[in-house]
């Protein structure tokens, strides 16, 4: 009878590794959390959420308003809730909602810090966290649908010249 070869104990152990090491090893179909988030009752009002990126990235949801508040540090090195403005949606009357039950979820991308996306989950309306470039201000501002985006096409192409013409100024 044959002795095993170094090639059989070779196969043996990558089998080994393989089978028994796999939860150390990741794949690209594991689900890797986007956000870390503070458990709540399902009715529960307030929902704390963190990005996994940037850990400043820190924000306290109202579900029944809309409300988004992010933690800040003070000149005196204090921690507050500062709000973050949301514009009413144009789809809404220029309103954001606010709801007897749970209406908003907010989503923090896994993938890049700047994707913060407000959804009105009863009405499907959006909003995109963005910096204004001028004050550095944090503001939620309106994702339009396709539909109402074409409707009103000429509209926003005046508010855009006429923005253009003050930034020129």
């Amino acid at each position: 009878m044959k002795k095993p070869t170094s090639i059989f104990w070779i196969c043996a152990i990558t089998f080994l590794i393989f089978t028994f090491g796999y939860k150390n090893v990741y794949s690209q179909t594991e689900f890797i959390p986007p956000n870390y988030t503070t458990q709540y009752p399902e009715n529960g009002r307030y929902q704390i959420l963190i990005s996994g990126i940037k850990r400043a990235d820190t924000f306290k949801l109202d579900r029944y308003s809309g409300k988004v508040s992010q933690k800040v540090i003070t000149e005196t090195e204090d921690l507050i809730w500062e709000e973050v403005e949301v514009n009413g949606h144009p789809e809404n009357n220029f309103k954001v909602s606010a709801y007897e039950l749970p209406g908003y979820y907010l989503f923090i991308s896994g993938m890049t810090a700047k994707d913060v996306i407000l959804v009105d989950v009863k009405k499907g309306f959006t909003w995109n966290l963005v910096k204004d470039i001028k004050t550095e201000v944090l503001f939620f501002d309106p994702i339009l649908s396709e539909k109402y985006y074409s409707e009103n096409i000429e509209m926003f192409k005046k508010i855009k010249a006429k923005n253009d013409s003050i930034d020129n100024k």
